[in-house]
């Protein structure tokens, strides 16, 4: 009687399920040391909640606002070591120009070394004579106390 032959199964199928279950023990371990380090990272990182208490007691109302509107984004270029009473200058000036029906935004840079006319003024604090400079200067002449 002859032998029965063994139907195995393709190598090809082999090697694509052991390296399948490779992937999948591989991944897994890295997932499991990616949360171990992030943890130990994380751990020593005090955690306040800076919404506190008023948060919850607030009670939520919504202002109406209505037709365009304009908002002037500036960022400021104060350092660390920075002598006090020194004036601090801005180093991004954007405005951002919201639509009267409020379905567009549009963002409008100006260029912190623009030559403008700073008109005079005196605010109780500092007084400004006038004239002619760059942009970031008048921010630096309107903020400084």
């Amino acid at each position: 009687m002859p032998k029965k032959r063994v139907r195995r199964s393709p190598r090809w199928a082999r090697w694509c399920l052991s390296f399948g279950a490779l992937l999948l023990v591989v991944g897994g371990g890295s997932l499991v040391v990616l949360e171990v380090t992030v943890s130990a990272a994380t751990r020593s990182v005090t955690q306040e909640n800076l919404l506190g208490a008023a948060r919850s007691t607030q009670t939520e109302t919504h202002a109406s606002v209505t037709g365009a509107k304009n908002i002037l984004l500036v960022g400021i270029d104060a350092r660390k070591n920075q002598a006090a009473g020194t004036a601090v200058r801005s180093d991004s000036i954007i405005i951002l120009h919201i639509s009267a029906d409020h379905r567009q935004a549009y963002l409008i840079s100006l260029p912190r070394d623009s030559y403008v006319a700073i008109p005079a003024y005196n605010n109780g604090a500092q007084t400004y004579a006038g004239g002619k400079n760059k942009i970031n200067a008048a921010f630096a002449y309107g903020s400084a106390a």
